[in-house]
């Protein structure tokens, strides 16, 4: 057997090789799904604090280079130029949120408030909806009775569920205590995002780097050419998307809002 082929038959080998082994690697994971499952969980939500940073600082990518560049650019150290930027952006970006929780959320209490306070007659408007189509139609009014509803009796109902659960929520206490460290653990990992984010902010030129280093030293350079194009021309892309739709949704936000206050319109700030 020449060298040619002795080449061919090792190549088909660990060819075979390697679909036994995936073959036998599946077959072990639908077996066990369930512990699949839990590592595979535990694994995602040690890395889910990184993979939201990345998408922040990625967000966030745009306004940094354009205080970077056209509010500080004229400062000649670079390092003190990023930190400025950065500064500038999540202090935009907390102002922005603050803005929309302050819109937010008196608008869904006052909408919570206004429901409540027509609820009863909401079930007058209903109740003589189903006394219209029962003389309409000539229905039976022993059978239209279940949908005739009236507020002391809804207040009662909801008064009495409330009771009979209450007896569950003792014995659910431990769940209670459990979705407590949940929430610690989401602030935890909101910190490590927002902190993440800044340092990819801060390091995105050094990180950028290495990552084309380890693809170089990993695939071909062939290889590693082509998918460092595509990686460039797709950020472009998904970049001006990500851009352009902002710009698109506020012009048709801005228009919504104008409009309904010209017709006074409620909960326009909210819409």
């Amino acid at each position: 057997m020449n060298k040619k082929n002795r080449w061919f038959f090792s190549r088909r080998t660990l060819s075979n090789l390697a679909v036994v082994a995936a073959g036998v690697l599946l077959y072990l994971g639908f077996s066990n799904l369930a512990s699949v499952r839990s590592t595979v969980g535990g694994f995602l939500s040690v890395f889910s604090p990184f993979v939201n940073g990345i998408a922040i600082a990625y967000l966030l990518n745009m306004p940094m280079r354009f205080f970077e560049e056209k509010l500080f650019g004229r400062i000649q150290r670079h390092g003190l130029r990023r930190v400025l930027a950065i500064i500038v952006t999540y202090l935009l970006a907390l102002l922005v949120v603050a803005i929309l929780l302050g819109l937010i959320l008196p608008q869904v209490v006052e909408s919570i408030r206004t429901l409540v306070g027509n609820l009863p007659r909401y079930l007058d408007n209903l109740n003589d909806l189903v006394a219209w189509l029962t003389e309409t139609f000539s229905l039976d009014p022993a059978s239209m009775e279940a949908f005739v509803v009236s507020y002391k009796d809804l207040l009662a109902n909801i008064t009495n569920r409330v009771v009979a659960a209450l007896p569950e929520l003792v014995n659910a206490l431990p769940e209670l205590l459990n979705l407590t460290m949940q929430i610690s653990s989401g602030i935890v990992g909101a910190f490590t995002a927002l902190m993440s984010s800044i340092y990819m902010l801060g390091s995105k030129e050094k990180l950028l780097l290495q990552c084309k280093r380890v693809m170089y030293s990993l695939l071909p350079v062939r290889r590693a050419k082509e998918i460092y194009r595509i990686s460039s021309l797709s950020n472009r892309v998904f970049s001006g998307f990500i851009s352009s739709k902002i710009l698109d949704s506020a012009i048709i936000g801005v228009m919504c809002f104008i409009f309904m206050l010209i017709f006074r319109m409620p909960f326009s700030p909210l819409i």
